[in-house]
């Protein structure tokens, strides 16, 4: 039978059927025998000295079993979260990165610090028993925002700087002779405010200890089961075998469940000292509160350029607000935002300084795109104003300054070697199919009708595919194959993609192929999906698997056809010896394997192999997206009238999954730019705390999104791909805020906050209209 190839096809995902039907398993649809629920007591007060926690009444409340608090966590020798994030070599400062326990023992450093534990039968019972917790606190004045930190008026670590690190990319000295040199200085600085994950499914914890074997098992809604169990051995200074770390279906992460929580030390810690099947599953309204936080990036840039007004430098210094520690992820977004800001440009000289400071806010880490997003707004920002003031056309200021494809391989003045990619083509595709060149009739068709029209583009490069995996495939004597991953999906569809790839390989239906993951016990080794990673990384890792299942094989069909290894070959799932009609199949080779007894023990039994593949070197996708946008000028309700995404995510292995990403992904900059923000008063109280504050984008405001693609294959990796599930993000937010920009500069505004709410838009255009009436 002829194998049809899979690779490159649209398959639908073969794990909806049980998501639409209700017949997905999430954390918090658990239920063990004596399962006990917990409630988190949490601090009204952003920051302070913890002056008492009163757990008397809270301990006789009807259902209590346990209400525990830091000054026990203290005394069992437990200690605080550590951040894995920032390489010391690219640290040029000591680091300050605060103090992550994950509950409160002397001190509170933002609301929603934990400072008890209540366990008890039910889950209303654990949350009623909470609010008799007293709670005195000794409250300080707050530090939130990067400002307030960098002025030092109060400190988040009594006793020391608000700094948490800093870190500096390319070369200062000849970046400063170049502006001493330069013809002309232009700046601009860009705002990023801080954001909320919001991810589907909230992040419940189920946590049993075994002491029959002394074991933790803990289900989790994570990306990461096989990082969270090293960091949990770590922390409990026990062995990595004593943790058994699960996560079923988990219903999106966007990177805020990629990392070790304090509510997962919590319940294993609580549910060893209790003996009993503990879980907890927060309501939104303590998600807002307890989640990592994400963005929140001020940064300014300035170009150096000569007389015929071309870039000969750029410089950067841009400062994250970290919260009041440098959570295990959050040295990424930072560090991404100093390498990648440079863009699609061909830049001589360059310098970034990356400033990570400390605040009583929640602490941050990786959200969808982590730095490469703000990396882009502010070199894109820069671009645009930088034409503006040179009296340039936007994209043909930009153009003159890109790359070109036979500049490949390119390194930029921040040390990053960009391997492939024709980015001239790519913004000429989309200047074509965006129809960039009619706009100027379609803004005169706006104006007729009272509206304003702008458009924005943005050039963008990002990096994906960090560090190895391992991953597994196994022919069962029923001549099925198991795919064990070390990559975690979370909803970007791997039961069907790699189920394509391994069909392709090894000739076996897609629906033969079946996926194992996120099960520590189950999978050796993994290191879950965040960063873009999965495909590029943990496909190549699985193409190498299969490599080794058919090398594997080959040995195998030689011994049971009699002939030797090199006369055998392997086509479409057929082993055959060459000049002649002997043939197994791929399945028949496997129940072999396992059933007769003359199988060869230097081969082994079983039809399997395990592949590896480091991420060294990275990959770089780009693209070039385009948007429309038209604003009421009497209301400040902006649409998007159009949006075109060019991008160049090398091979692709579904592209019906991979626009699902870039959909996904332009979501979210939609409710960037639009509606979200994380926002602070003046005494660190998050005033955006629920779905009636916080802005999450309507479905009915997402335009239709057209995608296309120049892809350029990379040599990083075997399968010729780059990472694609961030790319929307990553252009989409600039492009949609230089539209904006444009939008609104015929009437003399020059900068327009991030997210710019109908009110903010409104009051911006009011604001110039008094100004010329004044001046009239």
């Amino acid at each position: 039978m002829t194998h049809l190839p899979s690779i490159g096809q649209p398959l639908t995902r073969k794990e909806d059927r049980r998501f639409l039907t209700g017949a997905g398993q999430y954390t918090d649809d658990l239920r063990d025998a004596g399962q006990l629920h917990v409630a988190m007591v949490r601090s009204e007060h952003a920051a302070g000295k913890l002056a008492s926690v009163d757990v008397d009444d809270a301990r006789r409340a009807p259902g209590v079993r346990a209400v525990l608090t830091g000054a026990e966590y203290r005394a069992d020798g437990l200690g605080p979260l550590v951040c894995t994030s920032l390489p010391p070599n690219l640290v040029t400062d000591r680091p300050n990165l605060g103090n992550f326990l994950p509950i409160a023992v002397d001190r509170v450093n933002c609301v929603g610090d934990i400072v008890a534990v209540v366990v008890a039968e039910s889950a209303q019972d654990a949350r009623d028993a909470a609010e008799l917790v007293g709670v005195s606190v000794e409250e300080s004045a707050a530090v939130v925002t990067i400002a307030d930190a960098l002025a030092g008026a109060a400190e988040v670590v009594p006793g020391a700087a608000n700094i948490a690190f800093t870190a500096g990319l390319g070369d200062r000295e000849a970046t400063d002779r170049a502006f001493a040199a330069a013809a002309r200085v232009i700046e601009k600085a860009v705002t990023v405010p801080r954001v909320l994950a919001c991810a589907m499914e909230p992040r419940a914890i189920h946590a049993r200890y075994a002491r029959r074997d002394g074991r933790f098992h803990l289900t989790t809604s994570t990306q990461s089961p096989h990082r969270l169990k090293a960091a949990l051995a770590l922390l409990f200074g026990r062995a990595e075998a004593d943790f058994h770390v699960t996560a079923p279906d988990v219903g999106g992460g966007f990177g805020s469940k990629g990392n070790l929580s304090p509510e997962e030390v919590l319940l294993c810690w609580a549910a060893e000292k209790l003996d009993r099947p503990l879980a907890w599953c927060p309501l939104r309204s303590e998600a807002f509160i307890a989640d990592f936080h994400g963005r929140d990036m001020q940064g300014r840039g300035r170009l150096a350029l000569d007389a015929e007004n071309r870039i000969i430098a750029a410089d950067f210094d841009i400062a994250y607000n970290m919260g009041f520690a440098v959570g295990p992820s959050g040295g990424v977004s930072p560090l991404l935002c100093a390498r990648m800001v440079q863009g699609v440009y061909d830049i001589p000289v360059a310098h970034s300084r990356v400033t990570g400071v400390l605040s009583n806010r929640r602490p941050t880490t990786s959200y969808r795109g982590a730095g490469r997003p703000e990396a882009t707004y502010l070199i894109e920002a820069l671009m645009d104003h930088v034409a503006r003031e040179i009296g340039m056309d936007t994209l043909e200021f930009r153009r003159a300054h890109l790359i070109a494809a036979d500049q490949m391989p390119y390194r930029t003045a921040l040390a990053d070697a960009y391997d492939s990619g024709d980015y001239p083509a790519t913004l000429a595709q989309a200047r074509e199919h965006f129809d960039w060149d009619g706009f100027e009739d379609r803004r005169a068709g706006a104006a007729s009708r009272g509206r304003l029209l702008g458009r924005g583009l943005a050039n963008y490069v990002e990096v994906c595919g960090v560090f190895s995996e391992r991953m597994e495939i196994a022919v069962e004597a029923t001549g099925n194959v198991r795919i064990n991953a070390g990559t975690s999906s979370h909803g970007q569809g791997h039961e069907t993609v790699f189920a394509q790839m391994v069909s392709d390989w090894l000739g076996v239906p897609v629906d033969d192929i079946t996926l194992v993951q996120g099960d520590t016990d189950r999978v050796h080794f993994g290191r879950g999906t965040w960063g873009s990673r999965s495909i590029c990384i943990g496909g190549s890792a699985l193409k190498k698997a299969a490599e080794a299942v058919i090398d594997r094989g080959i040995r195998l069909a030689a011994h049971y056809l009699k002939v030797d290894a090199a006369d055998v070959g392997f086509d479409a799932g057929v082993f055959a010896a060459k000049g002649t009609n002997d043939t197994l199949t791929l399945q028949d080779l496997a129940r072999m394997s396992y059933g007769r007894p003359d199988t060869p023990m230097e081969i082994g039994i079983g039809l399997e192999g395990v592949g590896y593949f480091n991420a060294s070197p990275q990959n770089y996708p780009s693209g070039c997206h385009m948007a429309e946008v038209e604003i009421d000028p009497g209301t400040g309700y902006c649409t998007v009238t159009r949006f075109l995404c060019v991008d160049d995510v090398g091979t692709v292995m579904n592209p019906l999954l991979l626009d699902g990403q870039v959909h996904g992904g332009f979501a979210q900059a939609m409710g960037e730019v639009f509606s979200e923000e994380a926002i602070y008063d003046r005494t660190g109280q998050l005033l955006t705390s629920s779905f009636m504050d916080y802005g999450l984008p309507k479905a009915n405001r997402v335009p239709r999104v057209r995608t296309e693609f120049n892809n350029t294959p990379t040599a990083t990796n075997p399968l010729g791909a780059k990472g694609g599930a961030e790319v929307g993000i990553v252009g989409g937010i600039s492009a949609l805020m230089l539209a904006l920009r444009d939008a609104l500069a015929p009437l003399g505004i020059a900068e327009v906050p991030m997210p710019a709410t109908p009110a903010r838009l409104w009051s911006l255009i009011e604001d110039a209209r008094d100004r010329k009436e004044g001046q009239g």
